[in-house]
């Protein structure tokens, strides 16, 4: 019988055994599966943070377009809450949305020893991604007569 079984394996009768192979595959298993947890966490961070920086490039276009209008211009708009800002289609499918406020503030500047008051402009955009509260960001600035 032994001879047949040689014969069969043309003289190789080493190797693994079924349940070597079988011990070996969980152990890898039990390995991979943080592994690919991890991977699955890094995405979502990475992708988390993409969609961050898209919302906070979006409020800062948004607040340039704020301080280039005139002063004058944008008094009128004072504390009238937040109105929604100017959006275009690709903010409006990747479900950003953008808000400004203005309202008016004094800050007390020091010149020259001498201490002085100015009337400026508290800007602040308001930019909300995804409909969730935990995914939102304000942009705030201050802006003076010129």
């Amino acid at each position: 019988m032994m001879d047949i079984i040689r014969r069969f394996n043309n003289g190789f009768d080493h190797g693994y055994s079924l349940l070597e192979v079988l011990m070996a595959s969980v152990l890898l298993g039990i390995v991979a599966l943080p592994l690919t947890s991890l991977f699955m966490i890094g995405y979502n961070h990475v992708n988390a943070s993409g969609e961050k920086t898209a919302a906070l490039a979006y409020g800062i276009q948004e607040m340039e377009r704020l301080k280039s209008q005139e002063y004058s211009a944008l008094k009128t708009h004072i504390d009238e809450g937040y109105e929604q800002s100017p959006v275009d289609s690709e903010l409006l499918s990747r479900g950003y949305e953008r808000y400004h406020k203005i309202r008016e503030v004094r800050k007390k500047l020091v010149v020259n020893d001498e201490e002085i008051e100015v009337e400026v402009l508290l800007l602040e955009v308001y930019v909300n991604w995804s409909g969730l509260v935990d995914r939102e960001l304000i942009l705030t600035s201050y802006l003076s007569k010129r």
